[in-house]
């Protein structure tokens, strides 16, 4: 099971396993996950070639640590969302059911007031703003059952304005679902970062909306979901 423990300091989770990333690259005279550019400098400040640095790493656990810290990737500067981080965390654990979902780039797939769903660039061309919803976030597939999975995913750290527009957004794409929803499509809301009481309040609209196929929560609710509904015994 994927877990975030602390979402108030997701970006050092995200660190430490960048961390651990460049380790492995490092040990393995990879190039992967690692800062090319922060290797370049490190050589350049130590005298000593990448070879070299790698030699030692191998032999000596402190260096490969010191040399991980020096090369990790800074996640604080990286493209990837903390959503695409808690996404990615999710599909590594579903994959071993059989059941795909993977980031989508932003804007790749909004859905439209008519039921249309396109990619924001070409929908703004026959549509006008207030028609557009706010795009999906993540796609899958759930392959032993024929379902396809569209989610919106959304990290509230912190209280006000923000997580009103989030629940202003959830509200308008239930209502949507209503409308235009297929019945072989599952439609995730996943809300982290939220106390329960919060999170209920997401949960309630599912019912207030006569919903069946959608699923509010956080990201272990889904994986527990996903695992007992769809997921391989």
């Amino acid at each position: 099971m994927f877990k975030v423990k602390d979402f108030a300091n997701i970006r050092d989770e995200r660190q430490r396993d960048n961390y651990r990333l460049a380790e492995i690259a490092n040990l393995k005279g990879e190039h992967k996950n690692i800062n090319p550019k922060a290797m370049d400098r490190l050589v350049a400040w130590t005298g000593h070639s990448r070879a070299r640095l790698i030699e030692e790493a191998n032999a000596n656990e402190l260096v490969s640590k010191l040399l991980s810290y020096c090369t990790a990737i800074n996640a604080s500067r990286q493209g990837t969302k903390d959503e695409a981080y808690v996404i990615n965390g999710i599909a590594n654990v579903l994959k071993k059911h059989n059941i795909a979902i993977s980031n989508l780039a932003t804007d790749e797939l909004v859905p439209i007031k008519n039921g249309d769903i396109l990619p924001r660039a070409q929908a703004k061309k026959y549509f006008s703003k207030n028609e557009l919803l706010k795009s999906f976030d993540f796609a899958g597939k759930i392959a032993d059952h024929n379902v396809d999975i569209l989610g919106f995913a959304k990290v509230c750290i912190g209280q006000g304005g923000h997580q009103d527009n989030v629940y202003m957004e959830t509200t308008a794409l239930l209502e949507w679902v209503q409308k235009h929803g297929v019945a072989t499509t599952l439609y995730v809301v996943l809300v982290d970062g939220l106390t329960d009481g919060a999170l209920n309040k997401y949960k309630n609209l599912k019912s207030n909306y006569n919903l069946k196929k959608v699923f509010i929560g956080n990201h272990i609710e889904f994986q527990d979901y996903m695992i007992q509904e769809y997921g391989k015994q």
